[in-house]
């Protein structure tokens, strides 16, 4: 956790007294407790002495001293309010929830003759709230003190902002969620927000690893047949599109893998440029996007390459919509075949928002092999094909891609570990990892920035590490 300088002798503020009586220099020194640190809400364990003496060093006793906390929201427990024989005062405080802590001391006098103190909270860990969203909750006390003690390290360095605009860590183990934090962070339209647990978030492109979840509750129930359907099935008003052979070719497996073959750029080119398909596309009206991606020419044999291809994702949305019968909503479909049955509840837009417990639920039913509790969501099956690496060597990991869901090692000191995660602009993370009986769920604002990825590493060093100890 970052840390101020700490200040200790000698602290000169020089005034005149008003008052009727010879003019007197004030000095104020901080003897001692100056920068201490606690648990949050927790008072410090030594007070904080000031000493007030004239310029030659004389105490002054009887000056008449306030003390405000103006940043942390601690609060000043109590002190002298007047300073004693040896011209001291001695200040207890209880701290507040944030890092850094500060308050004032002043002459009441001469309000200008004053002094900032400052303290810094360490983390103070509890069971998250049991809610009514179907979570079982439980504390950590799996792990032993040291590995408890570098998980909160990792957490003080959240609340110290080293890892900027992280919204939300939330880890579930031993079908519990275990620990639950929030930290405050901009929107999408640069907004600060308190993000809590009863705010929803955006996913960006997390969402997608939900619509994949969605083609395979349809398969599973016989509303797809399998993933080798051709594509172009799907959009039989567009069949004038499919003017190429290859297009043929292309099934629902390869979309699902991001090897449709379709020449689509959205990496390559920033966006706005006029290459940067997913710009060009969502330039259009929302009526115009199959047609574009549809019409796109041919740049690969279908299941060669792996291109990420975001349009071609949004419209398996379409491939399920379209596979239902008439009458039949998407959202519906989405709340009474996986939302209604892991118990969730409230009207969200469809899967691109999200609280982070909800966005818990999809790491819990993949982790748990297709299962919530006792429902059976979706298919073992399922899962497996899901979070298989096809394309080694993707996101520059040991790794690759599945139907929707990346697939890479993390690494501690000790060991690799295989995991399967969505991954949304900004920091939005579900991380799976079977050997830890481990679910991590990231939130984030780091929208367009390489460093959206350091919580990742954050992940590595302070969750993975305690959890194998």
């Amino acid at each position: 956790m970052k840390r101020l300088p700490v200040f200790f002798g000698l602290i000169l503020l020089i005034v005149a007294s008003c008052s009727d009586s010879p003019s007197v220099e004030y000095q104020l020194s901080i003897i001692s407790g100056n920068s201490q640190s606690t648990i949050q809400g927790h008072s410090l364990p030594k007070p904080i002495v000031i000493k007030i003496t004239d310029a030659n060093q004389n105490p002054q006793k009887g000056v008449e001293v306030a003390v405000a906390v103006f940043e942390g929201g601690g609060v000043i427990e109590g002190f002298n309010g007047l300073s004693d024989d040896q011209g001291l005062i001695r200040i207890q405080w209880k701290l507040g929830e944030e890092v850094i802590q500060k308050s004032r001391l002043s002459i009441v006098s001469v309000p200008s003759v004053n002094t900032e103190l400052q303290a810094f909270t360490n983390y103070r860990y509890s069971i998250p709230p049991r809610d009514q969203d179907g979570w079982e909750v439980g504390p950590l006390d799996f792990l032993n003190s040291d590995t408890k003690d570098l998980l909160f390290k990792g957490i003080d360095r959240l609340r110290a902002g080293d890892y900027p605009e992280v919204h939300s860590v939330l880890l579930m183990h031993n079908r519990k969620l275990v620990l639950e934090e929030y930290y405050s962070g901009r929107n999408l339209d640069g907004e600060l927000v308190d993000w809590d647990r009863f705010t929803p978030h955006t996913l960006q492109s997390a969402s997608k690893s939900f619509r994949s979840m969605l083609v395979g509750i349809a398969i599973d129930k016989g509303i797809i047949e399998n993933v080798d359907v051709p594509f172009y099935s799907f959009f039989p008003e567009h069949s004038d599109l499919n003017d190429d052979d290859l297009k043929d070719d292309i099934t629902l497996e390869h979309v699902l893998t991001m090897s449709s073959g379709l020449d689509w750029e959205e990496w390559a080119y920033p966006k706005g440029h006029p290459k940067h398909n997913l710009s060009a596309m969502y330039a259009k009206p929302r009526s115009q996007w199959i047609p574009y991606v549809l019409g796109l020419p041919m740049r690969d044999v279908p299941g060669s390459r792996f291109t990420y291809n975001t349009g071609a994702s949004l419209m398996l949305d379409d491939v399920v919509s379209n596979s239902l019968d008439e009458g039949t909503d998407l959202t519906k479909f989405a709340e009474d075949n996986f939302f209604s049955m892991v118990e969730e509840e409230g009207d969200y837009p469809y899967i691109t928002t999200m609280t982070s417990r909800r966005m818990m639920k999809l790491g819990y039913v993949y982790h748990y092999d297709g299962k919530w509790k006792d429902n059976q969501i979706i298919s073992t099956e399922w899962i497996e094909k899901s979070t298989r690496a096809r394309f080694p060597l993707i996101n520059s990991q040991d790794g690759g891609y599945g139907y929707q869901w990346w697939i890479r090692d993390f690494v501690t000191p000790e060991k690799t570990y295989r995991c399967f995660y969505a991954s949304g602009n900004g920091g939005q993370f579900i991380v799976v990892n079977k050997e830890l009986d481990l679910v991590v769920v990231f939130t984030g604002g780091n929208h367009g920035l390489d460093r959206m990825y350091n919580i990742l590493n954050w992940m590595e060093d302070y969750v993975f590490t305690a959890f194998e100890n």
